[in-house]
């Protein structure tokens, strides 16, 4: 996946790094996604273009990922602004629920 984002030739100039462009574009406008032409991914990999169309909620979740973390990486190199995930205890959180709603 990561191969695909980073090589895929931009159809116009033919230079790679099609989808890292659009990425960009989306930071700039401040947008949440981005599209993915899936005849691009069939000319650049048959065999991802097929676990694609076979396993398509899996496939596409691992995309997300994939450009989230990208995503990420590319809005910090535009911004001085540091990123911290929010981390929750899921311990605590359950330990709230049942008292909150304690079994009978």
């Amino acid at each position: 996946m990561r191969d695909f984002i980073d090589t895929f030739p931009d159809p116009r100039s033919g230079e790679p790094g099609l989808y890292l462009k659009r990425l960009d574009e989306i930071i700039a406008q401040e947008l949440w996604t981005i599209p993915v032409d899936a005849q691009h991914v069939l000319q650049h990999n048959p065999e991802l273009y097929h676990k694609i169309v076979t396993y398509p909620t899996e496939v596409m979740a691992l995309f997300q990922i994939t450009f989230a973390t990208y995503y990420v990486q590319r809005l910090k190199s535009h911004s001085d602004t540091e990123f911290e995930f929010q981390k929750r205890k899921f311990a605590e959180d359950v330990q709230k629920y049942n008292g909150a709603h304690p079994a009978a």
